[in-house]
């Protein structure tokens, strides 16, 4: 994934409970520990992986013992039972036995964990867990006395539960995400449930915030919920952004971030008091929005950050902040003296700083970027001068956050530990240019297509059609757009936006036919097909009553399947389109789908011959082949083939197994229409960390090895192939690149051949090339940087005494559990 994140690094914390030297920045007055933590030899004061999987569905405090619950998600691939909740004593970081019942055949046994998976829970005072059970329903554990110890009995059928939030006056809220339910009721909301016979209503929804009409991407995928004393309600989206609706009905955004990993930003959330904290994994932040709405950066660096997932969470015990992302280590925050709202809102005096901004020409060598406007998480922002030079005045000191950003650049972010005394002490580390870090010998790469010109924005696909022309799927701006290339040359004649509204930003694929019919989905809601209108933009809009209705602005209803969970399409030679349906739906449910002249059927549910289940996980990115073949990805990184006839292979296991290491969850696949087959995303266990980043690899062929043609880009979105297989075009977050073979011959072939060099385990994440321009040239995009050896702090002014600020209030806490087979809903009249 293309993180964006370059911290820079001050101090080294270590954790007086941990052998661990934490490579993070606290800021003053705060104290950060490791209270548990695992990797695979359990090194370095860690416990090997035997509990947790990487994968946080959520954390919370059981006021009954103390202990800290940690619910996990459902797409996991490396935990038996495929996810379950542990509960760890924060005291002393072991795991405890729960000693909970599970049923097994006709009898019930003793295991240590509650055997189900979630990513949404919470506890009520009583010591009640309310939790959404495998994305079906809403199911509760109560312990009013010893013959209900392990019983989990269903609450409320609402599928697809995001998160779920229990108040001190037993009120319970959850939130549902697009593809939640009750299926075409709400999307995207937050619903308030009577604990007793399960009724629901909606409290907020997304058609509230979208008719704000505020100045930003509309938010996509409802991800994270928090609710406080005064019945606030807080929603975090999948983009980054958090909203908040006061008791008395108004809406405001309180946080928006830019960041994503994976596609996405999943922000933890948690309300302490009158603040709110943010774990934003994309970026490796922890931050609390105040009061007065103004941003704190409480903590920040790379162990809180994340490549593909970014779900994170948080919960408050009344002293101290919990929190834990994919890195699977659980953290304690606390304040040194006082609380964390005195530490938060104690003032560490005012400072002016200084600075260069400059771009990375080549590993050794920076130049001057003129005019880049630099902006300080506090909001403070100004423009480097011609020299590049920039200083701001009267800042609050304390940990900071500094952004810089230009047009036909990428954004850079950094943090610095900004005191009253001298000059900043900032170590730095290299940054990541937009082209590639490696790519393999005998192959060029260049820019082909950029969000200003091209409106290429957060590009998650791209595809040919018949005539040589490239679609590319733009998720941040909800729109597709057309490059036009000539057919012999192959240069680049135009761009243009073709369709927008697709999906509110939460489409994932573009397919195109042999007619030129353009296929995507709206959100999760089904697929839809348009025609590109000669001179103008198809407009999109979904109806607020049904969602399977979504008119162009002649009013036809575009959507002809109404599949769920719909994030890959292909076509095949006969003009069929294959939709990979995963978690969503009930009858297409972990099926490839097929539709052809309005005649919609399963195509395959991915079992193979002799086989009892599927290979299938959640499948999601579909690509056709030569000779008709459907290459399958999945959540656990399973690589599928299917065949014309219907066979089913799985050509490589997602962790790995038999094979030299695993694919990431939701890679993206590729055939260069020569039979050699392309794998695009994380790899578990590759050999250096650019590879493991994101990498696009050739797997062999005798699909024994991944071979490396281009690492350092982005793990997530698609690659589309000339037939000749000696050029590939690669969507790469904001630009498209343009692969091509140096020698006239295919790429694969230059991957096999004697000369090819694998990435060596000492490459730098940015390349070098010596032949760039020391001059400013944007026709490069490369990342803005600081210079932060001149970055520098003069006239400090001392800060006041500190004053207490009030006390921290506590939040409820929420897990998980259930497997149940039951859809019922309960309604009852108002």
């Amino acid at each position: 994934m293309d993180i964006l994140k370059n911290i820079l690094r001050l101090s080294l914390l270590t954790v007086a409970s941990m052998t661990t030297a934490l490579a993070l920045d606290v800021r003053p007055g705060l104290q950060l520990e490791v209270v548990y933590c695992e990797n695979s030899d359990g090194s370095n004061g860690c416990a090997e992986i035997t509990h947790l999987s990487g994968s946080v569905g959520d954390l919370e405090l059981d006021p009954l013992t103390g202990n800290l619950f940690i619910a996990q998600a459902f797409d996991v691939s490396i935990i038996a039972e495929g996810g379950n909740i542990i509960a760890i004593d924060p005291s002393n970081g072991t795991v405890v036995d729960l000693q909970m019942r599970k049923r097994v055949g006709s009898e019930f046994i003793d295991v240590p964990y509650i055997p189900f998976f979630s990513r949404g829970m919470d506890f009520s005072p009583d010591g009640t867990l309310y939790f959404g059970v495998s994305n079906l329903m809403l199911a509760s554990w109560r312990r009013t006395s010893a013959t209900d110890t392990g019983v989990f009995r269903t609450l409320s059928s609402i599928p697809l539960i995001i998160d779920v939030e229990a108040t001190s006056n037993d009120d319970i809220y959850v939130g549902v995400d697009a593809r939640g339910g009750p299926q075409s009721i709400y999307r995207d909301a937050i619903l308030k449930v009577d604990p007793g016979d399960g009724f629901f209503e909606p409290v907020l929804q997304l058609d509230e915030i979208l008719a704000l009409n505020l100045p930003i991407d509309p938010p996509s995928i409802m991800s994270r919920i928090a609710v406080d004393a005064s019945g606030a309600l807080t929603a975090g989206f999948s983009k980054g952004d958090i909203f908040r609706k006061a008791a008395d009905g108004t809406i405001s955004l309180i946080h928006k971030r830019d960041q994503s990993a994976g596609g996405v930003n999943n922000v933890g959330l948690e309300i302490v008091g009158d603040m709110v904290f943010e774990l934003d994994s994309a970026s490796g932040h922890l931050y609390a929005v105040m009061s007065d709405g103004s941003l704190v950066l409480v903590a920040s660096g790379p162990e809180l950050s994340s490549t593909s997932n970014t779900d994170s969470a948080l919960v408050y015990d009344g002293t101290s902040l919990f929190f834990i992302n994919a890195n699977r280590t659980l953290y304690k925050l606390s304040a040194t003296s006082g609380t964390l709202a005195e530490a938060l809102n104690a003032s560490l005096g005012t400072i002016d700083i200084s600075g260069e901004t400059r771009f990375r020409v080549n590993t050794t060598t920076t130049a001057v970027i003129p005019e880049a406007t630099v902006t300080l998480g506090s909001g403070q922002t100004t423009t480097s001068d011609a020299n590049g030079l920039f200083s701001f005045t009267g800042i609050q000191a304390g940990l900071i956050e500094i952004i810089v950003t230009k047009e036909n650049f990428n954004p850079g972010y950094y943090t610095a530990l900004v005191t009253a005394s001298g000059t900043v002490p900032v170590a730095t580390e290299a940054v990541v240019s937009q082209l590639p870090a490696y790519v393999a010998p005998g192959i060029d790469i260049e820019v082909l297509a950029n969000k200003v010109d091209d409106g290429i924005d957060g590009s998650s696909d791209i595809t040919m059609d018949v005539n040589g022309d490239l679609y590319v799927m733009n998720n941040s701006s909800a729109t597709i757009s057309k490059i036009d290339l000539d057919p012999t040359t192959r240069v680049k004649l135009g761009s243009r936006v073709v369709v927008d509204g697709v999906g509110g930003g939460s489409s994932w694929f573009v397919a195109v036919d042999q007619n030129l019919n353009i296929y995507s989905s709206f959100a999760n809601d089904g697929v839809f097909q348009v025609q590109e209108i000669p001179g103008d933009i198809v407009h999109l809009t979904q109806s607020t009553s049904d969602p399977s209705v979504v008119t162009d602005q002649n009013g036809t209803n575009r959507m002809i399947s109404t599949a769920r969970d719909v994030d890959g399409g292909s076509v095949l030679s006969n003009g069929t389109l294959i939709m990979s349906s995963g978690s969503g739906g009930t009858d297409t449910f972990n099926s490839l789908v097929s539709y052809n002249n309005g005649v919609e059927a399963i195509y395959s549910r991915g079992i193979p011959d002799g086989a009892t289940s599927p290979v299938f996980a959640n499948n999601d990115l579909v690509k056709t082949g030569s000779n008709d073949t459907v290459y399958v990805t999945n959540a656990n990184g399973n690589l599928v083939q299917v065949s014309s006839s219907g066979t089913v292979e799985l050509v490589w296991p997602g962790d790995g197994s038999g094979k030299p290491e695993g694919i990431g969850g939701f890679s993206n696949f590729s055939e260069d229409l020569n039979g050699n087959l392309y794998v695009r995303g994380t790899f578990i266990g590759a050999p250096t960390t650019v590879e493991a980043s994101g990498s696009l690899r050739m797997i062999s062929a005798d699909r024994s090895q991944l071979i490396t043609a281009v690492a350092g880009i982005r793990s997530f979105s698609g690659v589309a192939w000339e037939a000749d297989g000696k050029t590939a075009f690669i969507a790469n977050k904001d630009f498209i690149y343009r692969i091509r073979s140096i020698n006239d011959r295919l790429i694969a072939e230059e991957l096999t051949s004697s000369n090819y060099v694998p990435p060596s385990t000492s490459l730098s994440v940015e390349p070098f090339d010596a032949t760039r321009p020391t001059e400013y040239d944007p026709s490069y995009y490369d990342k803005l940087i600081v210079q932060t050896d001149l970055l520098t702090a003069s006239n400090p002014t001392e800060p006041p005494a500190v004053t207490p600020s009030g006390g921290s209030g506590s939040m409820p806490l929420w897990m998980f559990a259930v497997v149940a087979l039951a859809w019922m809903r309960r309604y009852r009249t108002a």
